[in-house]
């Protein structure tokens, strides 16, 4: 197989050669010219010579080389390969024809089965449609048995149910009857009760604010004669040289408590000096009062050049001080009036986000710088109250963004919403918005209500306001005890702004210690708009809010400054869904207010409209008939009697019988009795 594929190749290869030889020679040689063959014997020399070449190649015997054995070998190879993939395809064959045998026998086997699956399902078929109408035709007979039945026994239960509803609505209407007897009754009782507890209460509490009275004035009393004794007689220069130097005395620490002596007045001697007497309260401070230091600082006090002489009167209490008459004593030059301007406070920088109280006589700037401090602390987005029961030209709020409040009814109505609305923030987190309230002049607030009550409100409002979003701001034209209500506890909750004469008034107290140089109290004497603050015990020079850039004081006419023309950003009723309380058809609910101001009256045209809205809801509903005896404030008691235990809803419902729609004008009915008992 090697060989003959070998010489195969290589005879080829010659034949090849050959060939392409004699494709060459004998086109050259034979040639037509003129449709003649006269060239054709010229071609028979070179065809044997090729005969013979052929011959003679075919017979040469031919030696394999190295790559034609190896080609060989690898064609050997290949055959032997090609015998196996042979043979291997037919197996494959074989095994594709006995798989397919055993296919078909199989379903074959499957469709047999199939067809007695379908066989059986058939037959199971007949069987369940005739247990089917087997239990179709039982049970139309166990209906029709059981419908008998039921027909029977619901007959005997209904007679049964008639009987025992009339024994029961007997004995129903029987108690009921008893029990409206019996609550007639217990309400009248109750309101017997009631009116002696009032009555009472009323006698109590008067005494309460006699004894409250009588505090005060002992108060009072025991503060008068705690306060220095100043002079009131005499020589006029001599008398105002000794008020100086007993309020020098009393604010020294320790302080040397001294009184004029008031038989003894004041003089001027013709020997060119000022003489008056003190009565030391405590002798043995009479060492003290000699001492050099208290004599330096008379002599600076009153402005002499030479030393007091003071000298004690036969061993008493009872103390002379002669005062020369000489030049002022001058000031150290270090120290004037620019510098004290220069060190001056901004109230915002030494007070923050509190409660404020702000004193000043009229014309001092007091409501400009209540609504500037509103503005500042609450911002542009803030809720702003200004309740002002004095509306004239000079305190607007309304152009500064305040919803201004002016009548005293709704100023109250607005104090025990604002009471409800610290309860609510208590009870919600989220309950933040900012809320400012300003209160303007409050002693004719408190005047016009019950101190008392009036107080304690804002009080709450003062000492928890901070914590849940709540600004105060009170003005009025003093902060004593007496013209407001506060104590120094409760005023100490409150950032305290003293104006103008209230800042004069403050220093110039021998018992109050501002802490100030002598020169910053001569600056609040001199000025023209003065301002005092007290913050956390600590009195500072600040700079007047609005009329800091005045030099010359005026009642009128003095703008303020500072200030921002803003729109309200709220109305009425607006304000009063925000602080959670509705507004109905005959006004604002207060809900279960502990509020009752008794020295403020309604006036007769709204106490004529409860009357006349009140009388008609009682006969349009079914109140009336359920409490035919009973006017509106005892019907008042019950539901008040009533709401104490059980919902508002319970109460309308089964209390005065106005269900359905009767309800929302029972509601109505309700909130009237409420505004007008409550």
């Amino acid at each position: 197989m090697k060989n003959s594929t070998i010489n195969q190749q290589d005879y080829t290869f010659q034949m090849t050669l050959l060939v392409f030889l004699a494709s060459i020679i004998i086109p050259t040689q034979f040639i037509k010219l003129d449709e003649k063959w006269d060239n054709l014997p010229k071609l028979l020399p070179p065809l044997a010579g090729l005969i013979l070449s052929i011959e003679i190649i075919r017979n040469t015997k031919h030696e394999p080389t190295e790559r034609e054995k190896e080609i060989s070998q690898r064609y050997e190879g290949l055959d032997v390969r090609e015998q196996q993939l042979n043979e291997r395809e037919i197996r494959i064959l074989n095994a594709e024809k006995t798989a397919k045998s055993e296919r078909d026998r199989k379903q074959a086997e499957l469709n047999s089965k199939i067809q007695k699956v379908n066989e059986s399902e058939a037959e199971l078929k007949k069987h369940l449609e005739s247990i089917n109408q087997l239990i179709d035709d039982r049970a139309e007979i166990m209906a029709e048995r059981l419908n008998n039945n039921y027909v029977e026994r619901e007959r005997e239960l209904e007679s049964q149910y008639q009987q025992k509803h009339s024994e029961l609505m007997n004995w129903y209407d029987g108690q009921l009857k008893k029990l409206n007897d019996y609550k007639h009754e217990l309400d009248k009782k109750i309101l017997e009760a009631r009116t002696e507890f009032n009555f009472e209460v009323t006698k109590y509490e008067r005494k309460i604010l006699e004894l409250e009275l009588t505090i005060k004035k002992l108060n009072e009393r025991i503060r008068d004669l705690k306060a220095p004794k100043l002079a009131t007689g005499g020589d006029e220069i001599a008398c105002h040289e000794c008020n100086k130097v007993i309020r020098f005395l009393w604010q020294h620490e320790p302080p040397i408590e001294v009184d004029a002596e008031p038989l003894a007045t004041p003089i001027e001697t013709g020997e060119r000096e000022t003489r008056f007497w003190l009565r030391l309260r405590d002798p043995l401070q009479f060492p003290l009062l000699k001492s050099e230091k208290i004599k330096d600082g008379i002599r600076f006090e009153v402005g002499k050049n030479t030393s007091p002489v003071i000298t004690q009167e036969d061993s008493t209490d009872l103390v002379r001080i002669t005062l020369p008459w000489n030049s002022k004593a001058p000031r150290p030059k270090d120290v004037t009036r620019k510098s004290v301007e220069d060190s001056l406070k901004n109230i915002l920088d030494v007070g923050g986000d509190r409660s404020w109280l702000v004193t000043g006589h009229p014309g001092a700037g007091k409501t400009s710088s209540l609504i500037y401090l509103g503005q500042q602390l609450g911002g542009f987005d803030a809720v702003r109250i200004a309740l002002n029961p004095h509306q004239d030209d000079y305190s607007s709020y309304s152009e500064y963004g305040f919803l201004e409040i002016n009548e005293l009814s709704q100023i109250f109505n607005y104090i025990t919403l604002l009471k409800t609305e610290l309860e609510l923030r208590r009870k919600d987190k989220n309950r933040r918005f900012k809320l400012v309230i300003v209160v303007d002049e409050l002693g004719a607030i408190i005047d016009a209500g019950s101190q008392i009550e009036i107080m304690a409100i804002f009080r709450q409002l003062a000492v928890e306001g901070r914590k849940l979003g709540l600004v105060i701001l009170i003005g009025n034209h003093s902060q004593t005890t007496k013209a407001i209500s506060m104590d120094s506890e409760f005023r100490s909750a409150f950032y305290q702004l003293f104006l103008v004469g209230a800042a004069r008034y403050a220093v110039d107290q021998p018992h109050r210690n501002t802490g100030l140089s002598k020169l910053e109290e001569n600056y609040i004497r001199n000025a023209a708009y003065p301002a005092l603050m007290l913050a956390n015990s600590q009195y500072s020079l600040v700079v007047h809010p609005t009329h800091s850039d005045y030099k010359q004081y005026r009642d009128k006419g003095n703008l303020p400054r500072n200030l921002e023309q803003w729109e309200s950003n709220i109305l009425d009723t607006e304000l009063i869904k925000l602080l959670g309380k509705s507004e109905g058809k005959f006004g604002v609910s207060f809900g279960k207010s502990e509020v009752s101001f008794s020295k403020f009256e309604v006036s007769n045209d709204v106490a004529v409209s409860y009357q006349s809205d009140i009388q008609q809801l009682l006969t349009d509903l079914p109140v009336s008939k359920l409490y035919p005896n009973m006017g509106d404030f005892e019907i008042w008691q019950v539901i008040q009697t009533n709401l104490s235990t059980q919902s508002k809803t319970y109460v309308i419902e089964n209390v005065l019988g106005c269900g359905g729609k009767y309800f929302k004008q029972c509601s109505e009915l309700v909130e009237l009795l409420r505004n007008k008992y409550s």
